[in-house]
């Protein structure tokens, strides 16, 4: 598989990790809504050629206003050459670049060994519990729960949600999706004051050992570029840079 084979492959399985709440096919591009919670649900997926005929912008636009969102685009190298620049003709302008990056899941599985300090629940799908936690340690109001419920708890593919906790509180979580030989690595969040204690590793750890039980040779994960202590992590647990992708909003 060749790497624009590779690019267009995950961002597929991204957004298979990742569902909308509403989904509307556009062409070969993927039209997403999720009552505004985070960027990548209520985006457009703008992989592949999509749509050629006239006025395709407006039923973007429209789709998006109808439900009082920004309109924004997801672009990676997988997106047409030339839909950055026309979007930025078109008044949108650039938000959250992020990295792809990419380990094999072997290597995670070696080099985050030995992280065992908190006690740990795995579960199959998304608790109230897990969700609770994930809101207080991302300081998230209430108010997203519920499409946090309706996106995680929709997820196609075997999922697995890690918590740690210490015996008084939790302090961390994070979640993996398999499908296709690859696992995802979403939200792992460390309560602030259990940075830099091993949380996130022993997370990263149980994340990693599950997707190679799922037959996951690979891993990968979406970081912004900004995030400097979480791309200080995964790359000592040996992910790299694979491609790059950010938003276009109007």
């Amino acid at each position: 598989m060749d790497m624009s084979d590779t690019i267009r492959l995950l961002d597929e399985l991204a957004a298979n990790a990742w569902p909308a709440i509403v989904q509307q096919g556009l062409d070969g591009w993927r039209l997403r809504a999720a009552d505004g919670v985070t960027r990548r649900a209520n985006s457009v997926l703008s992989t592949g050629r999509g749509p050629g005929y006239p006025g395709w912008l407006q039923d973007v636009e429209l789709f998006y206003r109808r439900r009082h969102l920004p309109v924004r685009f997801q672009i990676s190298p997988a997106s047409p050459p030339e839909l950055d620049s026309f979007l930025q003709e078109q008044g949108y302008r650039v938000d959250a670049e992020s990295s792809v990056m990419a380990a094999t899941t072997a290597t995670v599985c070696e080099r985050a060994r030995g992280a065992s300090r908190f006690s740990l629940h795995a579960h199959s799908g998304i608790t109230a519990r897990w969700l609770d936690a994930f809101l207080r340690i991302e300081r998230f109001p209430d108010d997203r729960r519920p499409a946090y419920e309706r996106i995680l708890g929709t997820i196609g593919p075997p999922a697995c949600f890690v918590l740690l906790h210490d015996g008084r509180e939790d302090v961390g979580v994070g979640m993996s999706v398999a499908e296709r030989g690859w696992a995802g690595i979403f939200c792992v969040a460390t309560a602030e004051k259990y940075r830099r204690q091993g949380v996130a590793k022993q997370v990263m750890s149980a994340l990693a050992g599950w997707s190679q039980d799922q037959g996951a040779r690979n891993l990968y994960l979406q970081v912004v570029a900004t995030n400097a202590p979480a791309m200080t992590l995964y790359s000592t647990l040996a992910f790299s840079h694979l491609y790059s992708y950010h938003y276009r909003e109007k």
